[in-house]
């Protein structure tokens, strides 16, 4: 990746953190600790950012993911 590529992922990654209120570093620590909330959440960004996907299309496509993360996990059946 060349420099001026590794700045526009940064950023887009940076505008997609603070969108989402999550701390750019406390967020890369978790990751590398393999939280599996950020790591999930790092698996969203990469994979817009692929894609080619708008920041303002991320943060809403992920917003949207999170919702029926959330709804899946309270709606599941208790064992």
């Amino acid at each position: 990746m060349s420099i001026k590529k590794d700045d526009i992922y940064h950023r887009f990654t940076n505008e997609v953190l603070n969108a989402l209120h999550l701390e750019f570093k406390n967020f890369f620590c978790d990751v590398d600790k393999k939280r599996p909330y950020e790591v999930l959440i790092y698996t969203w960004i990469n994979k817009l950012y692929k894609k080619g996907k708008t920041r303002e299309e991320a943060i809403e496509h992920i917003h949207r993911a999170r919702r029926l993360f959330i709804l899946r996990t309270y709606n599941a059946p208790k064992p």
